[in-house]
């Protein structure tokens, strides 16, 4: 898969849903299996990067496969931009990691 392509999926995960910032909300849609213990803590440290407190974390369970992290305060705008480039991020490790 080509880079283009891999940075255009990573930026329609965040657009298309699977990853959604709110006021006070961030949800993470894992397909089955793909979550792994200790996802959770890159989504924490963007979250308090940007003045997030009272952070309170839902990991997928074996049905359910949404993660939700709920919290208060915070730049949502600024959460959304530094989402979108960890997911850039994420999608160039994997295309190294498949090289």
């Amino acid at each position: 898969m080509s880079d283009i392509k891999k940075l255009k999926e990573a930026y329609l995960a965040v657009v298309s849903g699977k990853v959604e910032v709110n006021e006070g909300t961030l949800m993470r849609e894992y397909e089955r299996g793909e979550f792994r213990k200790g996802d959770e803590k890159r989504f924490v440290a963007l979250i308090k990067k940007n003045g997030g407190k009272n952070i309170d974390v839902e990991t997928p369970t074996g049905g359910d496969s949404m993660l939700n992290i709920q919290f208060k305060g915070g730049n949502i705008k600024r959460m959304q931009q530094d989402l979108a480039n960890t997911m850039r991020e994420e999608a160039k490790k994997k295309k190294i990691r498949d090289a």
